[in-house]
Order: structure tokens, then sequence, then C-alpha cells
């Protein structure tokens, strides 16, 4: 958005005296933005200056109740995050080494499966509804297939007979021939026969796109 004062950051780096009460914070932003644009497709952003390495990463062990393993649901990853500071006559880049542990690309019902590394299943579902899945359609619609409409936050958890999407049904709401809804003692009238998710879904454009979900009691 305009010209960068990175002398004024090396003058206050070399301590003088006219830099000393300057705030040059963007300056040091505009600095880390080319660092964090060169790194490849290798390394994965979480936020500005921190970075892990998708290759760097091992399994992660449990004990659970004096039983331990690998873990099916989570692995750590080994990452770094940084900052460019001004230092006593140079400019310098501070540099921790990071460790976090991550999901693993697993199935949905994999991880419900889980209780070494979650002993309690409400504990389980509690996680799940707090995190995106990435859906693998089997249609074809093009707009379906692009990787931002395959990301999605699983919102709620069916109980009882709302197991299955194919067991989801609802009343379709009626409309006149003009498109108005049909109206009877101040509310939209209803069709008498059950119309399934599944069917529904099938018959728009919408089709396919929930089915290909491996998981039992999400919804």
């Amino acid at each position: 958005m305009g010209k960068v004062d990175f002398a004024g950051l090396i003058w206050k780096s070399k301590a003088t005296r006219s830099e000393v009460a300057s705030d040059l914070s963007s300056v040091e932003r505009c600095l880390n933005i080319p660092i964090s644009k060169s790194f490849n497709e290798d390394a994965l952003r979480l936020s500005t200056n921190k970075f892990f390495v998708k290759s760097a990463h091992d399994a992660l062990r449990y004990d659970n109740r004096g039983t331990t393993g690998v873990s099916k649901s989570l692995e750590i990853i080994r990452g770094y995050y940084y900052a460019i500071k001004p230092g006593t006559g140079h400019l310098l880049m501070n540099f921790n080494v990071a460790t976090s542990a991550f999901f693993r690309p697993i199935l949905v019902n994999q991880f419900l499966d889980d209780g070494s590394t979650f002993d309690d299943r409400d504990t389980r579902m509690n996680i799940l509804s707090k995190l995106r899945v990435h859906i693998e359609p089997t249609h074809k619609e093009e707009r379906f297939a692009k990787l931002g409409a395959r990301i999605k936050t699983i919102t709620s958890m069916g109980e009882g007979r709302y197991q299955n999407i194919e067991n989801l049904w609802f009343h379709k709401k009626l409309r006149n021939a003009d498109g108005t809804p049909q109206m009877e003692n101040g509310q939209q009238k209803e069709a008498e026969d059950r119309t399934y998710v599944i069917d529904h879904l099938k018959e728009g454009k919408s089709r396919s796109i929930l089915r290909d979900i491996a998981i039992d009691p999400v919804v």
C-alpha cells in the first residue's frame, strides 16, 4: 500500500537515537511476507508465522489405564515459528521449533470407534462436533468437486432412528401453481407422504453429496 521504511528498521537495529521510539512493526510484517510466501506445499501454514512440515510426522503413543499403543486418531507433526526483529547491530530472525498433535486423515466412523485415544464415546462425539470433514462425492458435478465444496463442518449428531441418512425424512411444504405457499390456519400446508432426504437429494442438483460420509450417527 506504499513505501516501506526498511532503512528505519536497520537504523533502529544500530541503536540510532532518532529511531528509538519508532514503531516499525509494519516493516517487520512486510519482511515476514516474502519469507512466508517462499515456502512450498510441503509446509502447512497455521498462522502468519507458524508452519508445520507435512513430511515431519510421527505416531502418537497413548497410555490408557496401563494399556499402551499407537493412536489411530492422532499423530504429531514437527514445525516451527519465526519472527523478524531488530537486534543489536543486525536484523534477527527468532526461530523456534514446535511440535503439535493433529488429527490423522481417517474416516469419521474410524474416529468414533477409537476407544483407545479417547475412551469415552461422549468425548469423541463432542470433539467431532467441532471438526471439519472432507467428503468424497461420487457424482461428477464440477461445482461439488472443488476442494471448498468438499470440506464441511459437522454441526449436529443424529440419535435414535435418525442414525443413517437413509432414514431421514421430512414433509414437503406445499405450494400453489404460481409458487406461493398453500396456507391453512395461518400455516403452510405440508404433504401427507414422507419425503426421504436421500431421494430428495437424488432428484435435485445436490445428488450424492451426502451419501459418501462414512459414519453412522452423523447427519
